[in-house]
């Protein structure tokens, strides 16, 4: 059973991440791996320990140049809902050449399952390629999801939805008649540090006392650094000596770097590039924050957590389920700087109350430490649809 995962790529996001840790966990030995890239991605050589091959749709261009078009997990735009869904659809058309080279893979290796590690919607291409080629789709839910005319249309392209947390799935149910929607949570990997190397790095960050507030993740609109940013001055209003950082890499970086300097936070706050180094950069922080507008995850709250990082967290994804307000983690409101700041200052100022949320937090991520169990079920997934498939034929 041949399966072919297939990410837009240009960045090493979480659903990349994800990715490696099921194919690191994978055991059902009726299922060969193959991943397609629609572009160039830092890092991506990590799974060629897991997979047979690893390629790349158009490996001389970045992403955004245009040469893929789909709809967005949100699209927010100040023209009429008419003009709006024209734009989507007029954009999914100059997504049919990619289409096209999709639809060549997918033949010229006889994939029996496609798998849409992105959301659905972001990956219009590969769902009409699929459709073209004949071969049914698994196709992953990371975020919500407008559900506007092409999403429906999109959606009626998949044989599976797997969700990675229930509140996306029921925001689902009752789309598409007939449809399987099941939810498989994403793993989190055993996050190891080097002590010595923590400290280090905690030293070079904030130096001497100072307390080091972090976050780590693609730098994209979605992830509302933004508001960590605009956060961060009215934190050090307070309190001048506490440093933040953000690790990662995306289109946001300019703009965050710029309103850095607007805000006159050169001194106290750092972007820095994507670290391989994960452990050692969570373990080197003081306060974890989740600063996201919408998720499906994330799965860096969960990597922090699992080494007992207090954690600031907006109510993403599976954020609400997972945290218990002052007890194991903060939940502060989306979009809002004032609340974030808040949040942060009182972890600051509040030993005692860190000390609390790091006991708690480890308990909270064992669901997410069964790696082969929840690699099982999404191995479940492709096997069951490709049989399924054979049997129509």
């Amino acid at each position: 059973m041949k399966v072919l995962h297939v990410e837009v790529g240009g960045s090493y996001g979480g659903s990349l991440r994800a990715l490696e840790l099921y194919l690191a966990h994978s055991q059902d030995a009726r299922l060969q791996h193959d991943v397609l890239f629609y572009f160039p991605t830092p890092h991506s050589e990590n799974l060629l320990a897991h997979v047979n091959n690893v390629r790349v749709l158009y490996p001389e261009h970045a992403p955004r140049s245009g040469l893929v078009a789909g709809t967005t997990v949100r699209h927010k735009s100040v023209s009429s809902p008419w003009i709006s869904g024209f734009k989507k659809w007029a954009t999914l058309v100059l997504g049919l050449p990619t289409a096209l080279r999709v639809r060549e893979v997918i033949l010229a290796r006889n994939y029996d399952v496609v798998h849409v590690n992105n959301t659905f919607t972001y990956q219009a291409a590969t769902l009409i390629g699929a459709r073209w080629a004949g071969t049914p789709v698994v196709a992953h839910v990371r975020n919500p999801v407008d559900k506007g005319s092409l999403s429906r249309w999109l959606l009626r392209m998949t044989a599976r939805l797997v969700c990675v947390n229930d509140v996306l799935r029921q925001s689902l149910v009752g789309w598409v008649t007939g449809l399987a929607i099941v939810t498989c949570r994403d793993a989190v990997e055993e996050i190891t540090f080097d002590v010595e190397a923590s400290r280090a790095l905690h030293q070079s960050l904030a130096g001497g006392e100072s307390l080091l507030v972090g976050s780590l993740g693609r730098l994209e609109p979605q992830k509302g650094f933004t508001f960590l940013v605009k956060a961060a001055r009215k934190v050090i209003d307070q309190m001048p000596d506490v440093k933040f950082v953000i690790a990662g890499d995306g289109s946001e970086r300019g703009n965050l770097e710029a309103l850095i300097r607007v805000l006159r936070l050169e001194k106290n706050f750092l972007v820095l590039n994507f670290r391989s180094d994960v452990g050692n950069f969570i373990e080197a922080l003081d306060i974890f924050v989740v600063s996201s507008i919408w998720e499906g995850g994330p799965l860096t709250a969960l990597e922090a957590m699992q080494i007992g990082k207090p954690i600031v967290t907006t109510p993403v994804g599976f954020m609400p389920e997972l945290i218990r307000d002052r007890v194991n983690g903060l939940l502060v409101l989306a979009s809002d700087a004032d609340s974030l700041a808040q949040a942060i200052l009182e972890l600051c100022k509040n030993e005692r109350l860190r000390s609390s949320l790091s006991a708690a937090a480890p308990e909270a991520v064992k669901p997410f430490r069964n790696r082969d169990a929840l690699a099982r079920e999404l191995d479940t997934v492709f096997a069951s649809l490709v049989l399924e498939h054979r049997a129509r034929q």
